[in-house]
């Protein structure tokens, strides 16, 4: 009897390739897990373009007196000053265009630590 080999169909193909980025994100997030959670003398904060707080590390806790079940979620206009909560809307703003280049950190903006 003859070994009938059948190549892999283009469902299979993308099943493997779904589960090799899978591993992958996989891998990212617990990399970046990883690094919030060993990062304890700088605070580490991510937000989103609508300012809600999405990740917290224990260098943020430390420095604001915030645990992380508190802030997740929560605007992040709580942890600026009113002169800095005026520049959000431009900050956003060039944020959603992708002006990668724009620098964070002049006159402070930016600057949590």
């Amino acid at each position: 009897m003859a070994n009938i080999t059948r190549a892999p169909s283009e469902f299979e193909n993308v099943q493997d390739e779904l589960r090799r980025t899978n591993e992958e994100l996989v891998e990212a997030r617990e990399f970046l897990e990883n690094v919030l959670e060993s990062s304890t003398q700088y605070s580490i904060i991510a937000k989103d373009l609508e300012g809600r707080i999405m990740a917290w590390n224990k260098g943020a806790a430390r420095i604001y007196g915030y645990d992380a079940s508190e802030v997740i979620g929560q605007s992040s206009d709580m942890l600026h000053v009113a002169e800095e909560l005026m520049e959000m809307p431009m900050l956003a703003s060039v944020l959603e265009a992708g002006l990668a280049a724009f620098d964070l950190s002049c006159d402070g903006i930016g600057d949590l630590s």
